[in-house]
């Protein structure tokens, strides 16, 4: 696997792993942004014009969540495929990635083997990959 297909792969693992976190990270700051409450303008810049509270608030958002957000989404859609594909699959990779359960509870709870578990861990993961690709979040 090449330096960069590595790297991806990393990513998608820390979306993946990291999933509930992250969106309760972004639900956490919509609703703090929701509730400020600012006046719709807010001071005369040097510029001569008002800046707008809402619309700031909206950018600084999308500039430290917007990533996130994409990759939330690539993350659903993975589910989404996986959940019409094969329920043993999608039990295993709420197990894996959101609940984060030990390897060997996954293997005994869904009664798979060793070998199936990390192929369905592979999958999942090229997966996450091909969808970040297609969203245009990671580039080759």
């Amino acid at each position: 696997m090449l330096k960069c297909q590595k790297e991806i792969a990393k990513r998608a693992k820390y979306y993946l792993y990291n999933y509930k976190e992250i969106k309760e990270k972004i639900e956490t700051a919509k609703e703090d942004m929701i509730m400020s409450r600012k006046t719709y303008f807010s001071t005369l810049t040097n510029q001569g014009y008002y800046s707008n509270p809402v619309e700031n608030a909206i950018l600084k958002f999308d500039k430290e969540y917007g990533e996130d957000e994409k990759w939330l989404r690539v993350i659903d859609d993975a589910y989404d495929i996986v959940r019409t594909e094969n329920h043993t699959k999608y039990q295993f990779m709420i197990k894996r990635f959101y609940k984060k359960e030990p390897y060997w509870r996954i293997l005994n709870e869904l009664h798979i083997e060793k070998s199936t578990f990390y192929r369905w861990e592979e999958e999942i993961v090229g997966l996450v990959v091909m969808l970040a690709i297609q969203s245009k979040l990671v580039q080759i």
